[in-house]
C-alpha cells in the first residue's frame, strides 16, 4: 500500500516490488533506517511525490522502479518539490518517463541543485532495456485500451439484442434466434395488454359477485320484514276478540266466588 514513508513504513515494506497509491517521502532531515528496503520497489501505481527535505542529498534508492502512475493516465505521475539539497535522483530502469521539466507527467518546482542529465555512462545494453520496457509498458496499454473497447462494444451488442436458446429433450440439437431490441419491446408491450385484460376480468366478476350478495341480502331483508309484520298483525286481530276491561261477574259467578273464599279462610284458620 501507498502511503507516507518513515521508518515504520520501511519496517513494514521489506521485498516489497508493487505499491497501490502515492508513495510519499516528504519532511526528511535525515535518511531513515531501512531505507534500502526501498530498492525492490518495482512499479507504482499512483504517484510519487518527493517533498519539503532539507536531508536528502542523493536519492538512489529507486534502482528497481520500472513504472509508476496509473497505465491508462497521463496525468502527473512524479513530483519533486522544494528539495534545496537533493543532487541526483537516479531511476535508471524507469519506463516511459524522463525525469525533465518538459515532461507533462513530472512536476519539479524549486529544486535549486538537482541535476536531470542522463548520465554518460549509461551503456548501450541499458539502452536497449531501456527501449524494450517502453514497448513493453506501450503494449501493455495498447492492450488495456483494446480490452476496454471489447467490453463496450460487448455491453453495446447485449443491450441491442437478446438471445433466446431452445436445447431439445436430447442435447443433440440447438437452435438460436435473435431477437432485435424492437421485436423485444413489442413483446413486453403485449404482455402488459394481456395483464390489463386479466385485471379488468378479475375487476369485473369481483363486482358481479357483490351484487349477486347485496341482492340476496336485500331479498332476506324483505322477507323478515315481512313476516314481522304479518305476526303484529295477528296480535293485533287475538286482541281485538276479547271484552274491554273491567270485566263484570253475575249473580251466580259471584256468590261461587265468596264461598270460596269462605272455604280458604276456614282453611287457613
Amino acid at each position: 500500500m501507498g502511503g507516507e514513508v518513515s521508518e515504520h513504513y520501511l519496517s513494514g515494506s521489506a521485498g516489497c516490488s508493487f505499491v497501490y497509491g502515492d508513495l510519499i517521502i516528504a519532511n526528511w532531515k535525515v535518511i531513515p533506517k531501512n531505507v534500502e528496503n526501498l530498492r525492490g520497489i518495482q512499479t507504482i501505481e499512483g504517484r510519487l511525490i518527493i517533498a519539503n527535505n532539507s536531508g536528502l542529498k542523493e536519492f538512489n534508492y529507486f534502482s528497481s522502479l520500472k513504472e509508476v502512475g496509473i497505465l491508462d493516465d497521463h496525468e502527473v505521475a512524479i513530483i519533486v518539490k522544494n528539495n534545496p539539497v537533493l543532487k541526483r535522483l537516479p531511476m535508471p530502469n524507469l519506463v516511459d518517463i524522463e525525469l525533465k521539466k518538459e515532461n507533462k507527467r513530472v512536476k519539479l518546482i524549486n529544486n535549486p541543485v538537482l541535476d536531470t542529465s542522463i548520465p554518460k555512462t549509461t551503456t548501450l545494453e541499458q539502452q536497449a532495456t531501456t527501449a524494450v520496457q517502453q514497448v513493453q509498458t506501450a503494449t501493455k496499454r495498447a492492450k488495456t485500451v483494446t480490452q476496454k473497447t471489447r467490453d463496450v462494444v460487448h455491453q453495446t451488442k447485449v443491450m441491442e439484442k437478446k438471445k433466446t436458446v431452445m436445447v431439445f429433450p436430447k442435447g443433440d440439437i440447438t437452435i438460436t434466434t435473435e431477437k432485435s431490441s424492437l421485436e423485444r419491446d413489442k413483446e413486453l408491450a403485449e404482455e402488459e395488454k394481456h395483464d390489463a385484460a386479466l385485471v379488468e376480468r378479475v375487476k369485473a366478476s369481483t363486482n358481479k359477485k357483490w351484487i349477486w350478495i347485496l341482492t340476496l341480502a336485500f331479498l332476506v331483508l324483505l322477507v323478515l320484514t315481512f313476516a314481522g309484520v304479518c305476526v303484529v298483525f295477528r296480535i293485533k286481530r287475538v286482541s281485538s276478540g276479547l271484552p274491554p276491561p273491567p270485566y263484570s261477574l253475575n249473580k251466580r259467578s259471584r256468590e261461587q266466588l265468596t264461598s270460596v273464599c269462605q272455604l280458604a279462610v276456614v282453611i287457613v284458620k
